[in-house]
C-alpha cells in the first residue's frame, strides 16, 4: 500500500462511523475477518489514513474494528471552495472513492460533488429534466446551462444542484434531489 501524506494536516477531520452500522451484527465470510481483532487493529495501524478508511468501508465487521483506531481523512468542509487539485489530500480521497469501470479506470460519466458528496451523473440529459424547477426559482437559463456544462466537462466539482442552491436558494428553502 502506497503511503499518502500524513493525516496531521489541518485539512483533515475525524472519520465518522454510523452508529447503526457499528451496532449491527456482522456476517463473517472471509478468512481475513476470522483473524483476532488485535491483529486486525495492527493492520489498521500499519496503514495510512485513506487505506484505513477504505478497509473500514469494506464490510460492517471491518467498520466495527476500525472504531478501535483513529482515522482522520480530508474534510470536505475545509476544501469547499477549492478544487481538489489544490490539496493533495482531498485529491487522493476523491480519486480513491471514484466510480470505476470494468477495467478499473475512473468512470468519467459520474462525478463526486464536493458539497453534497453524492455521486452524480455528468450526462446533460439527466440535468435537463430539472431545468424548469430551477428556472422557476430564479436561475437564469444561461446560468443553469453553464452549471450543467461545467459539471459535464468535469470543470466544476459542484453538481448543478449544489451550484444553484449555493447561489440562488435562501437558507430556509430546501430542495432535495
Amino acid at each position: 500500500m502506497a503511503k499518502t501524506p500524513q493525516s496531521h494536516h489541518s485539512c483533515h477531520g475525524r472519520f465518522s462511523r454510523p452508529v447503526n452500522l457499528l451496532e449491527a451484527a456482522p456476517h463473517i465470510t472471509s478468512d481475513l475477518l476470522r483473524l483476532p481483532t488485535e491483529i486486525l487493529v495492527e493492520i489498521f495501524k500499519g496503514s495510512d489514513s485513506l487505506d484505513r478508511m477504505c478497509l473500514a468501508l469494506t464490510c460492517k465487521y471491518m467498520l466495527q474494528v476500525s472504531s478501535l483506531v483513529r482515522i482522520r481523512i480530508p474534510s470536505v468542509n475545509k476544501h469547499r471552495f477549492l478544487p481538489p487539485s489544490t490539496c493533495p489530500h482531498i485529491f487522493l480521497l476523491f480519486r480513491r472513492i471514484a466510480v470505476r469501470d470494468d477495467r478499473g479506470r475512473c468512470d468519467m460519466a459520474v462525478g463526486l460533488c464536493c458539497d453534497c458528496l453524492r455521486r452524480r451523473t455528468r450526462r446533460r440529459e439527466f440535468w435537463e429534466a430539472y431545468r424548469g424547477e430551477w428556472l422557476k426559482m430564479g436561475v437564469a437559463p444561461k446560468m443553469w446551462e453553464s452549471a450543467i456544462k461545467r459539471w459535464h466537462d468535469a470543470y466544476s466539482f459542484q453538481c448543478p444542484v449544489c451550484w444553484c442552491r449555493e447561489r440562488y436558494c435562501k437558507r430556509s428553502h430546501k430542495v432535495s434531489y
